[in-house]
């Protein structure tokens, strides 16, 4: 009995030791299967998406479209030394003056003029720091004299083309120019303030010929600045014929999107080159320790299985994508990119915003559409900076819109010193003062005119949305707007712009 059941045992055993043996046989083979399937697949996508770049380059460069990469370009220095010096003391005296703030007192004491106002230095207040007045005014005195080194400068044309440095210089010295101006019209001095305000614009075209959106969008905030000081301008009493003829010619010619597509064609070097970088970065050992120890870190934090999980899956997905996808979400790119470039191409002499915002809208639909793996959607965009593209489309229309306001604000001007009426509307300015009606850069159409039940005129852009909402400076929540783009349409003139510049 004990022989029989032993032998049973035996041979279960062995029946169980043989179907175990075939069961991992059977689990091996299918992980094998399993591994190939899974290694051909990606080996497949990877080419895949290689193809889909390749395609696409070669569709670019048939057409004459260079696809490289290109380094981000090297801090030069500014190529005026004399400016940068000049800058730089401005820059100090600045913080000793409390520039700005302290506007209203400081221009009384400009000049000479302390006698004027019975200022008397044993009753002087006392500055910021225990800096007294007669102190700021002595430095102020100072400022204006490196100032006037400044001019010599910018007047001789002697500022040189700027480079990446000189947004530094400029801050330091815009402020004293526009300072400058103020005074100049306090003292009732239109013509010095138009010479104040075309040193800031030789300022600005320093900056035209960088194809970068960083340098682009600086030269638009420096002559948004110019265009508030002009409208000052209009403001003061006793115009002339003369000082208008003057502002007008100063404003008269610009194209800030001349060298837009060029710009975004660099861009776009430096994207692929920043994109490639992002890629290859986990490619190194030291990456790769890096990364393992920030996942250990963060996996000690978390107790529990799921977070432990959760890191891990984050980095496979991110590692999928790198070798998988990478080169998919890159053509993806240059593909939606190319649209917004041909068009701005293919509509050079009639560019506005409605339709440039129809490219940048059909371009991100088209990335969005095709870039959405492993969770990772629009990972790219933030490598490359596609929406920064189109905020600085934006925000040059903007000033265009500005410009153009500005110069059908000085025709009017004009047209009532000679008429001694308003124009009722815009074709009134047509041929004597402009050479043609203003088109909205925000959506093409005649910029709006007409006036009010008093008589009083009202000029407005659409604005960024490209609605006409029957020049409404309000924002959307009914709120005023601070600035001429933050209503629902750009007015002009706002009630708020700066007697005073700070």
């Amino acid at each position: 009995m004990r022989a029989a059941l032993a032998a049973l045992t035996k041979g279960c055993l062995g029946a169980l030791s043989l179907w175990c043996a075939a069961l991992g046989l059977l689990l091996a083979t299918a992980a094998i299967a399993a591994c190939s399937f899974a290694a051909g697949w990606c080996y497949g996508e990877h080419r895949r998406s290689r193809a889909a770049l390749e395609s696409v380059v070669a569709g670019l460069a048939a057409r004459g479209e260079f696809v490289g990469v290109a380094p981000a370009p090297a801090d030069p220095g500014s190529t005026n030394p004399d400016l940068a010096a000049n800058a730089e003391k401005l820059r100090g005296l600045a913080r000793s003056c409390a520039i700005g703030r302290k506007w209203p007192k400081c221009r009384e004491l400009l000049g000479g003029r302390l006698a004027r106002v019975g200022w008397r230095s044993d009753a002087a207040p006392s500055h910021n720091g225990g800096l007294a007045w007669v102190d700021v005014a002595c430095q102020l005195e100072m400022a204006f004299e490196v100032l006037e080194d400044v001019h010599a400068i910018l007047d001789a044309g002697r500022c040189g083309p700027a480079t990446a440095v000189d947004e530094a210089i400029d801050r330091a010295i815009v402020p004293w120019l526009a300072w400058s101006a103020m005074e100049s019209l306090h003292d009732l001095d239109s013509a010095g303030a138009i010479r104040e305000i075309a040193r800031i614009r030789r300022l600005a075209d320093r900056h035209s010929h960088i194809p970068s959106l960083d340098a682009q969008l600086w030269r638009c905030a420096l002559l948004k600045s110019a265009i508030r000081l002009s409208w000052e301008v209009l403001q003061t009493p006793a115009l002339d014929g003369k000082t208008l003829e003057a502002l007008a010619t100063l404003w008269a010619e610009d194209q800030p999107l001349a060298g837009i597509s060029e710009t975004l064609r660099r861009e776009r070097s430096i994207g692929i080159g920043a994109f490639a970088a992002l890629v290859r970065s986990m490619e190194t050992d030291a990456g790769w320790r890096t990364r393992l120890c920030e996942l250990g870190s963060a996996m000690a934090e978390r107790r529990d299985a799921v977070g432990w999980i959760g890191e891990a899956t984050a980095w496979m997905r991110y590692g999928l994508w790198r070798v998988l996808w990478a080169d998919e979400e890159l053509a993806c790119f240059l593909s939606s990119l190319q649209i917004v470039i041909d068009h701005i191409d293919g509509n050079a002499s009639k560019l506005s915003w409605s339709g440039i915002r129809g490219a940048w809208a059909t371009a991100e639909s088209s990335l969005a559409g095709r870039s959405n793996r492993m969770g990772l959607d629009r990972l790219i965009i933030g490598s490359v900076g596609l929406n920064g593209g189109r905020a600085a489309c934006q925000v040059i229309l903007e000033y265009e819109a500005e410009r153009r306001m500005l110069l059908i604000d000085i025709a009017r001007c004009r047209y009532d010193l000679d008429h001694g009426d308003t124009p009722a509307d815009l074709g009134q300015l047509v041929p004597a003062y402009l050479p043609r009606i203003p088109l909205d850069p925000m959506d093409g159409m005649p910029l709006r005119y007409r006036l009010d039940p008093c008589g009083g005129p009202i000029l407005y852009s659409v604005g960024p949305d490209c609605r006409d909402d029957n020049g409404s400076p309000e924002k959307p929540d009914s709120q005023p707007a601070a600035a001429l783009s933050h209503g629902r349409d750009m007015v002009w003139p706002i009630a708020d712009f700066p007697r005073s510049v700070e």
